[in-house]
C-alpha cells in the first residue's frame, strides 16, 4: 500500500480536528463550541490520529497555523454543505425549463430560513466566534472578512432562478457580505436569548431580514414580477 502523500495526511489530520471541534459542540462537552477552536490542540489531533506531534508540526510550522488551516476547513465544509442543500431545494421548485413552481419570494424564505437553522446550532460554524480573538493576525483577518467562496454559485443560480439581478452598483460581494454579516449577528442573537421567554420565532425573523437584504441589492429582470 503506498504512503499517503503530505496533502492526504493533511487533510486526515483537518478532519480529526473538525471531529474534536463537533464533539465540544455536543450537550455534555465542558467546553462549547464557540471555545471549540481554543481548545482543539495539536497533541490531541495527534493522539487521536496515532502519530506524534511531530507529525503535525512538519506540516504545520505552530499551532496557531493548524488552527487557522482547521477554520478555513470548517468553513469550506459548512459551504459545501448549504451550497449543496441549496442546489437540491432549488432543482425540486423549477421545472424543466428553470422556472420556479413556487413565489419566488417564498423560495427566498424557504432558502434563508432552512439556511439559518442548519447554522445557527452548528458548531463548525460557531467555531469560528473564537478567531475574532486573533483579528490582529492580517491573514486571520482576511480569513473572517471572505470566507470561502463557495456561495457564490449559490446566489448566481439563486437569482437565475428567481429571475432576478444585482442592482448597480451592486455585487454578488456586497450582498454575500452583508448576508454573512446579519448571519453572525442573528446566531449571537440566538445563543444570548435561547431559553428565554419569547414567541419570535428567530429563525422566521432572520428570513425577514435576508429578504430585506435581497431586495435592496437586487432587482427583477425584465418581464419579470418583482419581489414584494
Amino acid at each position: 500500500m503506498a504512503r499517503p502523500t503530505a496533502a492526504e495526511r493533511r487533510l486526515d489530520y483537518l478532519r480529526i480536528g473538525a471531529d474534536l471541534v463537533t464533539g465540544f459542540g455536543d450537550a455534555g462537552s465542558p467546553a462549547g463550541p464557540l471555545e471549540a477552536l481554543a481548545n482543539v490542540k495539536v497533541s490531541d489531533v495527534a493522539r487521536h490520529a496515532g502519530v506524534t506531534k511531530g507529525a503535525l508540526y512538519h506540516l504545520w510550522d505552530s499551532q496557531d497555523d493548524y488552527r487557522r488551516d482547521l477554520l478555513q476547513h470548517l468553513l469550506d465544509q459548512v459551504e459545501k454543505e448549504g451550497l449543496e442543500r441549496a442546489e437540491q431545494i432549488i432543482a425540486e421548485a423549477v421545472d424543466d425549463e428553470g422556472r420556479p413552481f413556487i413565489d419566488v419570494t417564498d423560495l427566498a424564505v424557504h432558502l434563508s430560513t432552512g439556511s439559518y437553522r442548519d447554522l445557527r446550532d452548528d458548531p463548525r460554524a460557531q467555531a469560528q466566534f473564537s478567531f475574532y480573538n486573533y483579528v490582529h493576525d492580517p491573514r486571520v483577518r482576511r480569513l473572517l472578512a471572505t470566507g470561502s467562496s463557495g456561495f457564490d454559485s449559490y446566489y448566481d443560480l439563486y437569482l437565475v432562478t428567481s429571475g432576478r439581478r444585482m442592482r448597480e452598483p451592486y455585487t454578488v460581494g456586497h450582498l454575500i457580505t452583508s448576508v454573512n454579516a446579519f448571519m453572525m449577528g442573528s446566531v449571537i442573537r440566538h445563543r444570548i436569548s435561547r431559553g428565554s421567554d419569547t414567541s419570535a420565532d428567530d429563525a422566521q425573523i432572520y428570513a425577514t431580514g435576508f429578504r430585506a437584504l435581497l431586495l435592496h441589492f437586487t432587482e427583477p429582470l425584465r418581464d419579470t414580477e418583482p419581489l414584494r
